[in-house]
C-alpha cells in the first residue's frame, strides 16, 4: 500500500533541497569553486534530492509488489516500465542515480562544472 505521508515527507524535503539549490545559483562557476561551504552543501544538498526520488520511487514499487529492481538506475527503469512515469521520462533521468553513486562514492573526483551547472536548472 502507498502511504501518502511518506510521500509527502519525501516530497516536502525535496523542495526544501531544490530551494537551496536555487539559493547557489547566484555564485558565479569561480565563485561556487572557491567557496567549499557552498560547494560541499550544495552536493549533499543534490545526493539527498537525488535520494528523495529514489526512496519515492522504491515505495510505489515496493506497494506495487515490484522487488525485481537490483540498483537505483532499475528503480527509474522500472518506474518507466510499469507507467509510474513515462518511458522516455525515466530514460531521460536513469543517470541521476548514476550521478548521486559518484556524489556518494567518488566524491574526489566530481566535477565541479556539473554540479554547478545542475545548480543552475
Amino acid at each position: 500500500m502507498i502511504k501518502r505521508e511518506t510521500i509527502d515527507r519525501h516530497l516536502t524535503d525535496l523542495a526544501d533541497k531544490v530551494r537551496f539549490l536555487r539559493s547557489c545559483q547566484k555564485y558565479t562557476l569561480k565563485e561556487f569553486k572557491e567557496n567549499t561551504q557552498v560547494r560541499f552543501s550544495a552536493e549533499r544538498a543534490m545526493q539527498l534530492a537525488v535520494q528523495n526520488i529514489l526512496d519515492i520511487g522504491s515505495h510505489i514499487l515496493s506497494a506495487k509488489v515490484i522487488n525485481s529492481v537490483d540498483d537505483y538506475e532499475g528503480v527509474i527503469r522500472k518506474l518507466g516500465e510499469v507507467g509510474v512515469i513515462p518511458k522516455d521520462f525515466a530514460k531521460s533521468i536513469m543517470k541521476m542515480a548514476s550521478f548521486r553513486n559518484i556524489l556518494v562514492h567518488n566524491y574526489i573526483s566530481i566535477d565541479l562544472k556539473k554540479i554547478h551547472k545542475l545548480n543552475s536548472i
